[in-house]
């Protein structure tokens, strides 16, 4: 039967281990994938999904049981405090559609042009503005969702604009075009760009932001798609907040909570599913045998233009826009999820080191943020991202120290420390010394200090 109650993490992540070492027994370590086939045929691989995703033997009895996928809460901004924003739905991990925070952005006027009932992109305006810079662009199927992932390459402003207006020309035409693909600028990071540039007011809500403050803006980013764009099924960078708002067009979002995210993997607990619908494409119900009961527990939440959306961390998303669209978007992290960010990497870490050790590299051989990771450089760079964050703040809580602590900064503090405490372990241990900006001793001093506010504070 499949639990009504999430199965715990432990039972999640041992049941992944034994899928993942059985996909190394039978592909040889990952370098033959055809010691696959067998298994697939003799009906193996169908048994490890339903080991591993916790499936009922009956596919029709998912379907039939009652619906518990959560709602989510829509608000006016004028309604709600900071101090209920983070009550509700910043500390408790809960998604929020807030309208109204972009009412009197300059970018709602500049970069958007009326053309009959509709409000679209000015795509003249941003390409005789900012054609000369560049931003990532992803090339992925003409609408919805694809099989694979979407490839990024670097691209002027003006390039895509050029290729928009080419586009909407086609359309027009009487004769239909079969278009092979479409394009999506993400990521581009214009504030960073453009720090003096009064493109929107920074919601209030959101301003404590650790992530951008450490990092000049980087994690502050403008999308811009046609209808049928999407972005595929994914967490944040660190397990970070983020925010998304639209200045004009229509988004669709399906958010997974984080008590179902083991069903987005495939049976061996390694890959993650592209989209939600992966496993009607090409046979891959087999591979991804949890997406059906992940889809029960979807969120689902239609953007409009104007309204801005939380998503809250480890929610696994994945969106597609219904119309033209244009957005404005940031990845946060601040005391409230700090912690969280931690624990992931904390659990990347632990799974990926024994099977370095089991090809027979000892300890001592140990030295670099990859041989870490077992070659997995995306943990290492999020492991020196999450250090930039953390010493930063550090510095700034003890520049504002003064003879009386507020309670936010009491708060901030029990966030950073077990993240201190984590990375001195890692120093201790020789296992990630290039990650540190501080020496031994200057860390140490750190959660000395913050300890002792602690102590105080108790007494």
């Amino acid at each position: 039967m499949v639990s009504a109650v999430p199965p715990s993490l432990t039972d999640v992540r041992r049941r992944q281990i034994v899928g993942r070492y059985i996909h190394e027994l039978w592909t040889d370590g990952g370098s033959d994938l055809s010691g696959l086939a067998f298994p697939i045929f003799d009906g193996r691989l169908v048994a490890l999904g339903r080991y591993v995703a916790f499936q009922d033997d009956d596919a029709d009895h998912a379907i039939t049981r009652k619906e518990s996928s959560p709602s989510i809460d829509r608000v006016q901004c004028e309604d709600m405090t900071y101090d209920t924003f983070i009550q509700t739905y910043m500390y408790p991990n809960r998604p929020v559609v807030i309208d109204g925070l972009a009412e009197n952005w300059q970018a709602g006027q500049e970069w958007v042009q009326d053309v009959g009932e509709a409000r679209i992109p000015n795509i003249a305006f941003l390409r005789a503005q900012f054609g000369s810079e560049r931003a990532p662009v992803y090339e992925q199927q003409t609408k919805g969702f694809g099989p694979t992932r979407p490839q990024a390459s670097d691209s002027t402003i003006a390039e895509y604009c050029d290729w928009w207006t080419e586009q909407a020309t086609l359309a027009s035409e009487t004769v239909a075009v079969e278009k092979e693909s479409t394009l999506y600028l993400k990521d581009w990071k214009f504030l960073a760009a453009h720090p003096k540039y009064n493109l929107y007011e920074w919601p209030h809500y959101f301003r404590d932001d650790w992530l951008n403050q450490a990092m000049g803006n980087a994690y502050k980013f403008v999308y811009l798609g046609p209808k049928g764009t999407s972005t595929v099924l994914h967490a944040d960078v660190l397990q970070s907040f983020s925010w998304s708002t639209n200045v004009c067009g229509k988004k669709r979002w399906f958010l997974i909570p984080p008590e179902y995210t083991y069903l987005l993997y495939d049976c061996f607990g390694k890959k993650l599913a592209s989209h939600l619908h992966a496993d009607v494409d090409d046979g891959m119900k087999t591979f991804f045998p949890g997406l059906q009961e992940a889809r029960r527990h979807a969120v689902r939440v239609d953007q409009e233009a104007g309204e801005t959306i939380f998503v809250p961390s480890k929610w696994y998303h994945t969106v597609e826009n219904l119309e033209d669209t244009l957005s404005i978007n940031h990845n946060w992290l601040n005391g409230a999820n700090i912690g969280l960010s931690w624990d992931r990497l904390c659990i990347e870490l632990a799974e990926v080191r024994p099977s370095r050790l089991d090809a027979g590299m000892g300890s001592e051989e140990i030295k670099s943020t990859e041989e870490i990771c077992c070659g997995n450089s995306q943990i290492g760079d999020d492991l020196v991202l999450l250090w930039h964050v953390v010493t930063r703040k550090v510095l700034a809580v003890r520049n504002i120290i003064g003879a009386s602590l507020s309670n936010q900064t009491m708060s901030d503090i029990d966030a950073i420390l077990p993240v201190l405490l984590g990375m001195q372990k890692l120093l201790f241990e020789g296992r990630a010394p290039e990650l540190l900006q501080f020496t031994e001793f200057e860390i140490d001093e750190h959660i000395q200090y913050f300890e002792s506010l602690q102590h105080l504070r108790r007494i």
